[in-house]
């Protein structure tokens, strides 16, 4: 089993260039950092280029993390956020997406209660783009829309509007899911 290092020793190591550290970093942190990139892209060849990306971007920035603002993987993920997006931005096509919103009920949270968290995070895999995008940087990433906004491009109520339909577009799919008598 390979050595865990703190991550105050993982960034003093790969401060100083050493291979070591650099790849205990990777191997420690790589696993979590591919499951966030898939939640964005999707697709496995791409989440692993962005993941890739990301490692680069790491190292090359290491000097910038700063342990007593949070813990290593924090830092990494928003890392790894910032350039999915940057790729959902090349691989989008530019169309309107208000003509898609539609008013959901605010019961997600009810639909969702005995859910496992490995079905939900399939679910949330299967919402397209932009939907998974403001989700995942919404419920899970914890990002205001007003941030949401400004990184995608769009207006704060077109986060606002198309989160609600994400929810409404889960709820949908776990009630037909519990229809069928499928996980739940």
């Amino acid at each position: 089993m390979p050595i865990q290092y703190s991550d105050i020793e993982l960034k003093r190591g790969c401060l100083k260039g050493k291979a070591d550290f650099q790849r205990a970093l990777v191997m420690q942190y790589s696993e979590q950092l591919y499951a966030t990139s898939f939640r964005y892209v999707k697709d496995e060849d791409d989440a692993k280029d962005i993941m890739q990306e990301a490692f680069i971007s790491i190292f090359k920035s290491m000097h910038q993390y700063d342990p007593e603002k949070g813990r290593l993987i924090s830092w990494m993920s928003k890392i790894l956020v910032n350039l999915a997006i940057k790729h959902y931005h090349r691989s989008k096509e530019k169309v309107s997406y208000n003509e898609y919103f539609e008013n959901a009920s605010s019961d997600t949270a009810l639909a969702l209660h005995n859910l496992e968290a490995s079905h939900l995070y399939d679910l949330i895999t299967e919402l397209d783009d932009p939907y998974g995008m403001v989700f995942n940087l919404s419920v899970v990433e914890g990002y205001s829309h007003k941030e949401i906004a400004t990184k995608l491009n769009i207006q704060p109520s077109s986060s606002r509007s198309i989160l609600t339909r994400a929810k409404a577009m889960l709820r949908d799919r776990i009630t037909d899911l519990k229809k069928k008598k499928i996980w739940i």
